[in-house]
């Protein structure tokens, strides 16, 4: 009985194998359900979608549908192959999380929570140097800026931080600035009027702090000199 054990288990998992994905031109779409087109039933099962890029094809959309709608992971694809988007499916309706990529494969945008299959609260974009190198990355909220945010130079560095609300700055922000060879220079607080409101930082070309000021509303009240 023994020498059974192992051929019944290939059995079984040769059983329970994921079905090949269908081309999507297989099936018949009405009102946002995939039947077959031999029986006429809801198609269950994972699909492809192909589209015609000059004398050849290339993977357009990956998806796997339950009862003929989107259920699980849902992938679609740049002509360059590169990932273009992700997104969560429950029984047709879009759940989240969700991303969308550039043709380099950078993250442009990052949408955490659906209802409705629409944007639910807050979701994030990416923008990129032409060097590849991160530009900003912002937090909105209904199409307006709403959060978090943050500006990079094109080595990298940070440039601004502050947070949002409603389209506008909202509190403090910090501005940095750098020396020629990558250490930090000046730290500056702002307040939402646009003036210094806070401590701010002075250091020398090796990292070492040279200088303190401390603000309130644009109007210097305390410095100090190391």
């Amino acid at each position: 009985m023994k020498k059974l054990l192992l051929p019944l288990s290939l059995i079984l998992i040769g059983c329970f194998k994921e079905p090949e994905p269908i081309d999507v031109d297989m099936l018949i779409e009405r009102d946002g359900v995939f039947y077959t087109k031999d029986t006429g039933e809801p198609y269950s099962g994972p699909i492809f979608y192909l589209h015609p890029n000059d004398d050849f094809f290339l993977l357009s959309d990956e998806v796997t549908l339950k009862d003929g709608k989107p259920h699980g992971l849902y992938k679609e694809y740049h002509k360059n192959g590169q990932l273009k988007e992700e997104v969560t499916y429950n029984n047709g309706e879009i759940i989240g999380p969700g991303k969308q990529y550039n043709t380099n494969g950078q993250l442009e945008k990052e949408v955490t929570f659906f209802k409705s299959g629409k944007i639910y609260g807050h979701y994030k974009e990416y923008m990129y140097h032409d060097n590849g190198q991160l530009s900003q990355e912002e937090t909105y909220k209904d199409g307006k800026l709403d959060g978090p945010g943050k500006q990079y130079n094109t080595n990298g560095q940070l440039e601004y931080e502050g947070t949002f609300k409603d389209g506008e700055i909202y509190g403090h922000y910090k501005q940095y600035m750098y020396h020629d060879n990558g250490q930090i220079w000046w730290v500056t607080i702002y307040n939402d009027g646009g003036e210094r409101d806070g401590l701010d930082k002075t250091y020398n070309e090796n990292g070492q702090l040279e200088y303190e000021e401390t603000y309130k509303d644009g109007e210097l009240i305390e410095s100090k000199e190391y």
